[in-house]
């Protein structure tokens, strides 16, 4: 087997501001009735993003909301009751969402321990200006309902969520709804984005999972058969790694013939990691190391490949590690 890894810095996006005018904010609210098993996770918390970066975070442990960007705190600058509000917002969201998971439990004829999920959020396109919103609500993790600013209506997605569709519907509140979605969460979307000009640019200018590729590829083309795209997963220092296997006959001829390819959305030059006898795994009992350095998109980035390797032919065990550094 031949397999290709890369590590990428969390949260961060791949070409220059220019080519994503769109910005959006994402709030994601769960509560989960708790049990003896889960007492010391909190029952309710709330995550706040702009652009697919976290900015704020609130669980009802800490019962206090906290920045995850140094910038957010600048904001008192301009909004001295901004914490304050946030706080009792989200306390006020919490009992909330007490309320709602009582009654989609009884909806449903359920007790125990379950599950409700509010995200709410909008988009703004800084160069046509327009705005959209959404919101949506989960429970046990599968669709229950949901809100359409254009139609100015609630879409059950159960069968369950009718009674509460017709509920939401003849309060009166949907233009409210549609007001705060499209006129309110992009006001405070285009000040978390002034405020964050400078995080926000030097994240936009290194390197993000969803616009970028990894695959291997053999004579220049890329190859389908016989790979294996293994999950995008968190490391604990806050970057992200994802493997590409390959099954292949290791022969002489194979060294020069496939490469493992990093390909960033926007970016013409790739990082390109060919195949060759150091990167070979196998029951060997040697093992080396190797390491360049180059330049892609503007950004500096570090290629490591560590690996074993083995002699004969047969099938073989390639790693090749990736580690894309992004430097100011």
């Amino acid at each position: 087997f031949s397999q290709c890894d890369y590590k990428e810095t969390k949260n961060l996006f791949s070409g220059e501001l220019a080519l994503f005018p769109n910005h959006e904010l994402l709030r994601i609210f769960c509560f989960t009735t708790s049990s003896s098993q889960t007492a010391k996770l909190p029952e309710y918390w709330e995550v706040t993003y702009v652009d697919d970066v976290e900015i704020l975070h609130f669980d009802s442990n800490s019962r206090k909301t906290k920045a995850k960007l140094d910038w957010v705190d600048n904001i008192t600058a301009k909004d001295p009751e901004f914490w304050k509000r946030e706080n009792e917002n989200n306390i006020v969201n919490e009992q909330v969402s007490k309320v709602n998971i009582e009654i989609a439990k009884e909806h449903f004829n359920h007790t125990g321990v379950h599950l409700i999920q509010r995200m709410y959020g909008c988009e703004w396109d800084e160069e046509t200006g327009e705005v959209d919103g959404w919101e949506h609500y989960s429970y046990d993790s599968e669709d229950f309902i949901s809100f359409e600013p254009r139609t100015t209506r609630w879409i059950a997605a159960h069968p369950q969520a009718s009674i509460t569709k017709n509920k939401l519907d003849q309060v009166g509140l949907n233009e409210h709804k549609k007001y705060s979605l499209t006129e309110i969460c992009p006001f405070f979307l285009k000040n978390h984005v002034i405020n964050g000009t400078p995080s926000l640019q030097h994240a936009l200018k290194c390197f993000y999972p969803a616009t970028s590729a990894l695959f291997w590829r053999k004579d220049d083309e890329e190859l389908h058969e016989d790979v294996e795209m293994v999950q995008l997963l968190p490391n604990h220092d806050g970057t992200f790694q994802t493997t590409a296997h390959l099954r292949v006959e290791v022969t002489p001829d194979a060294e020069g013939e496939y490469e493992c390819v990093f390909q960033l959305a926007g970016v013409k030059e790739a990082v390109v990691v060919k195949l060759d006898s150091r990167s070979i795994l196998s029951n060997a009992h040697a093992r080396v190391s190797r390491t360049s350095q180059g330049d892609i998109g503007g950004q500096r980035s570090r290629t490591d490949a560590t690996s074993s390797s083995a002699s004969g032919e047969g099938l073989g065990h390639v790693v090749v590690l990736l580690t894309l550094l992004c430097f100011p």
